[in-house]
């Protein structure tokens, strides 16, 4: 582990994801990245070990962060046999950060309890805007 001493894996690594990976990176923590768009993952750049399944970025993490689109998504990426909370620790943090809603919330927080994870719910919400050049 690094600076930090905590490991970090951010499932979905596409425009917002991938900027909270590269974030992390430079602060010091342990990141795993995985993306269903292999591509995606590899553009989080040097230092980042990418993992070929969720359950394979959240073995023994401290941390995972869920960036993905919708709540169906997200709930697929951490259930079954290569989702995440099968590899994710009792008393992990699991930080949603999708746009998905109180219902989809409140499922999820039901499914951390049952694996002993704590749950944090942080949507974010914007906009991809291109910058211009000058």
């Amino acid at each position: 582990m690094t600076g930090s001493g905590l490991t970090v894996a951010v499932l979905g690594t596409g425009t917002m994801g991938a900027p909270m990976a590269r974030n992390l990176l430079r602060a010091g923590f342990d990141v795993r990245v995985w993306d269903r768009t292999p591509a995606k993952a590899a553009r989080v750049g040097v230092g980042a070990r990418r993992a070929s399944n969720p359950a394979q970025a959240a073995e023994g993490t401290d941390v995972v962060i869920t960036m993905l689109t919708d709540g169906g998504a997200v709930e697929d990426v951490m259930t079954g046999p290569d989702g995440a909370l099968s590899m994710l620790p009792s008393g992990a943090v699991w930080i949603q950060m999708g746009t998905i809603g109180v219902e989809w919330s409140d499922r999820l927080a039901g499914l951390a309890a049952v694996h002993e994870v704590t749950f944090v719910d942080a949507p974010v919400s914007g906009q991809f805007q291109a910058r211009r050049g000058g």
